[in-house]
């Protein structure tokens, strides 16, 4: 799937998170995968196997779950 970046988030010195939405097969898709990173500045980064791929109503349905793991203070 290819997609339009919506957001990276730093994950550590190594590697970042990337927000994309596309589509697959016509079904649209937000992407939230772990990049690692090019070793040489100006290089290109590549997509790890690491991530999730789901339909924008399975997210909506999945947010507010993570929400209330975050709110409970076990996670940090």
């Amino acid at each position: 799937m290819d997609g339009t970046v919506v957001a990276t988030v730093p994950k550590n010195a190594r590697e970042e998170l990337r927000v994309t939405v596309g589509e697959y097969n016509d079904i649209p898709l937000v992407d939230v995968r772990v990049w690692a990173l090019p070793a040489v500045p100006g290089g290109e980064g590549a997509a790890t196997k690491k991530g999730l791929s789901l339909r924008p109503d399975t997210w909506r349905e999945l947010l507010p779950e993570i929400a209330k793991a975050l709110a409970g203070g076990g996670a940090e």
